[in-house]
């Protein structure tokens, strides 16, 4: 009898050790019942090997039965233990997608609010971008031979303007690192002549028509600064008007055309 009730006392101070050593070092709850398993299974054993005395046989079926139950209820309890973790879990990451998506909007709506405020137009004198302003200051038809068209062998048509590159801001994270006025108006601008009914007739460059800005054509301009310069096409004919049209640098936006007379 004392031996019996040795052996479950040593069974229930082992499980209770065990409990605690797995909730201090992380140990899996299945190796405890496993183990709680094969102590009942022991038990059982000595109660077979002591069935002469019934009340020592009765107690060890009790506490069989007890043991039993305990290691049913310490399953149960794992599997909430998991559930639980795996609902706080889920809970954390849904959390914190909708944070994500709580911060965000407010940030693309402050970026789609700059693009839709971001006006990139061309009234036939200034062209206005995000990214700098050209304002053409004149523009006239120079025949071949004269001041601007020495070299030619047709008309042009020339055009003078100031490219103007804004301070940086808060408010504009600029796309581009260097500017000058020849990229700035090769970058949006071409001139068209419609005089063809097959096909769009696109102008070739003529020469610099004011020698004054050979400097200038290619000079780095500074942040806050406006340097001026001139352009010039050959024209096709001496009827039709050049149609000035001022797109993105990937030609599938306009942002505005204007015709100027020939004649």
């Amino acid at each position: 009898m004392y031996i019996l009730s040795g052996i479950a006392a040593l069974a229930i101070i082992a499980f209770v050790g065990m409990i605690i050593t797995s909730r201090k070092r992380g140990n899996n709850m299945k190796k405890i019942i496993s183990i709680l398993l094969i102590l009942v299974f022991v038990l059982a054993l000595v109660g077979c090997g002591n069935k002469t005395d019934d009340k020592n046989y009765e107690r060890i079926v009790e506490l069989e039965s007890q043991l039993a139950k305990i290691v049913e209820n310490v399953a149960k309890l794992e599997d909430t233990v998991i559930d639980l973790k795996d609902q706080l879990n889920t809970r954390a990451e849904t959390e914190e997608v909708t944070t994500e998506k709580t911060e965000n909007p407010t940030e693309t709506e402050t970026v789609t609010e700059t693009e839709t405020t971001e006006e990139n137009k061309f009234d036939g004198t200034v062209l206005e971008t995000s990214e700098y302003t050209i304002t053409i200051t004149d523009y006239k038809i120079i025949q071949p031979g004269e001041m601007g068209n020495e070299h030619g062998d047709v008309p042009i048509i020339a055009f003078w303007y100031d490219t103007y590159l804004p301070e940086i801001d808060n408010l504009r994270i600029p796309k581009i690192e260097s500017l000058n006025p020849y990229s700035a108006w090769m970058n949006v601008f071409k001139a068209i002549q419609d005089n063809d009914p097959n096909m769009f007739n696109e102008l070739y460059f003529s020469y610099l028509p004011d020698e004054t800005y050979i400097k200038n054509k290619y000079a780095e301009i500074k942040r806050g600064g406006t340097v001026p310069c001139s352009i010039g096409y050959e024209l096709t004919d001496t009827e039709t008007p050049v149609t000035l049209v001022a797109t993105n640098w990937f030609r599938d936006k306009e942002y505005g055309r204007h015709d100027y007379p020939v004649k």
